[in-house]
């Protein structure tokens, strides 16, 4: 399950640059998704994705997004990170 990637890890801020760390290693890689990632530490998706992206909330909705944020957008895709659907219902 891969819930069990992110057992041991603490669940309430302050979070430490190695716990941040550690969850980004597991998105970028595919081991665990958006989801499990917002349900293990009880934040919205959008923080998450926010997180690794560095692309506010705002951004999808005003159409400002830049070739390089896109591009990060589209691995999430490719990865199995977050679905499309996600994106759009940011």
């Amino acid at each position: 399950m891969a819930l069990d990637y992110l057992q041991g890890l603490p669940t309430q801020e302050p979070y430490t640059e190695e716990t941040v760390d550690k969850v980004k290693d597991l998105l970028n890689s595919g081991q665990v998704d958006v989801n499990e990632v917002s349900t293990y530490f009880s934040v919205p998706k959008a923080l998450v994705v926010q997180s690794l992206t560095d692309i506010p909330p705002s951004a999808y909705n005003s159409g400002a997004l830049t070739e390089p944020q896109v591009d990060a957008v589209e691995k999430l895709i490719r990865t199995g990170v977050m679905s499309t659907p996600e994106v759009w219902t940011r």
